[in-house]
């Protein structure tokens, strides 16, 4: 298969879940597939594509995926999207409210890479962010955080990004949903 067919077939895999439409997901999706989202479940095979269209097609409507970047090299591709919608389901744990807060941040260190953007909402589990540009290769990076619906009230968002020598910087923002 072409390196152009491949960025195609996660281009169709994006426009699937942005759907809420597993159907045909035989087509696309190879019996050994494997999520390598560590934000997360586990998910495998075809049985774990339709898991993901379907987590996702239950907690938001209006959803979009917008392809920023696709690079392909023989049978593998990397593509940096950003995704939307509304949350109108309970989305991994997180209440629904109709509310969402879009936080963007930049990471940089003097010497070295940046290694590891994470964020945590009211002092839950973090979850891995990923580079503006799609990899954490450098001094500086930018982040964007689309937080799921947040019911009314203060909210506490931290943020903290690790360098490759294992230094770690933290920040935190406190939200304000009327």
């Amino acid at each position: 298969m072409s390196t152009e067919s491949n960025k195609q077939l996660v281009e169709r895999m994006l426009s699937m879940i942005g759907a809420g439409d597993a159907s045909g997901i035989e087509n696309i999706v190879a019996p050994n597939w494997v999520n390598h989202d560590p934000s997360l479940p586990p998910m495998q095979g075809r049985a774990g594509a339709r898991q993901l269209v379907s987590l996702f097609a239950s907690a938001f409507t209006s959803m979009y995926f917008q392809i920023d970047d696709t690079v392909s090299e023989g049978d593998r591709v990397a593509c940096r999207f950003r995704f939307g919608g509304v949350n109108t389901g309970s989305f991994m744990g997180a209440p629904v409210s109709g509310k969402k807060v879009e936080v963007q941040f930049r990471a940089r260190v003097l010497t070295g890479r940046i290694a590891t953007g994470e964020f945590s909402i009211d002092g839950g589990e973090w979850f891995l962010l990923f580079p503006a540009d799609g990899i954490a290769d450098s001094a500086q990076e930018d982040y964007r955080i689309l937080t799921p619906e947040l019911a009314v009230g203060e909210h506490l968002i931290g943020i903290r990004a690790s360098d490759g020598d294992g230094n770690t910087g933290t920040s935190k923002l406190v939200v304000r949903i009327p």
